[in-house]
């Protein structure tokens, strides 16, 4: 059963806590972010999902667990959950293909909804999959269904504007250089894993977005 999103995010709160983690844990996040994409691409991304479970698992840890101390072979333990990570990512790739496919029908409009969707909406919807995978083992079902609901909460765009956010810094360390992009793409995972832990913990940051608590009349 996959938890109740608690809060939306900031994005200054996600990027400085990813930022935190992967200057503690430099090496081990950089190699294992390498292995995921590099693997992952000579796989015809069929390895990709398990791995990126594994590199969101291994963020978690250390967010969660200062002194834990990360192994870069701890990436290929997303493997455990090879088919439902490759299963829903292909599930989710679908329907974000069709949702642009119809979108890219509507003139104008549609074109700018549909760069929404590919550049903010898939990679927060395609991570927050892994992530509850990786995570919260959850199935198949509720790996793609959560986030697509999430869409309908307010809440959740905090979220996709976090992940959009980390993957135009991504973008920008790929056009300015090789070295740059190997630096900055480990990040993204780091800040979106960040905006996971954020909305769902059971504290919250100081300047977290807080949901007001509606007050029942006494009658």
């Amino acid at each position: 059963m996959v938890k109740e999103l608690k809060r939306g995010v900031q994005i200054s709160t996600t990027f400085n806590r990813g930022f935190d983690i992967y200057k503690k844990n430099f090496l081990p996040i950089l190699v294992a972010s390498l292995l995921a994409t590099v693997i992952g691409s000579f796989s015809f991304f069929i390895c990709f999902p398990p791995l990126i479970c594994g590199l969101f698992a291994m963020i978690l840890t250390v967010m969660r667990n200062n002194n834990a101390t990360l192994e870069i072979g701890d990436v290929f333990k997303g493997f455990k959950k090879f088919l439902p990570s490759l299963a829903a990512f292909i599930l989710i790739a679908i329907i974000l293909f069709i949702i642009c496919t119809i979108l890219a029908i509507v003139p104008v409009i549609g074109a700018i909804a549909g760069l929404v969707v590919g550049h903010a909406v898939a990679p927060a919807v395609t991570s927050w999959a892994m992530l509850l995978i990786a995570d919260q083992d959850a199935s198949v079902g509720d790996a793609v269904l959560t986030p697509l609901k999430l869409l309908t909460d307010g809440r959740f765009w905090s979220i996709v504007l976090a992940a959009f956010v980390a993957s135009l810094i991504g973008s920008i360390g790929t056009l300015i250089c090789l070295i740059g992009a190997i630096v900055t793409i480990p990040f993204t995972f780091c800040m979106i894993a960040a905006a996971y832990e954020e909305a769902y913990a059971d504290y919250a940051s100081p300047d977290s977005p807080v949901t007001p608590e509606i007050e029942t009349p006494v009658s």
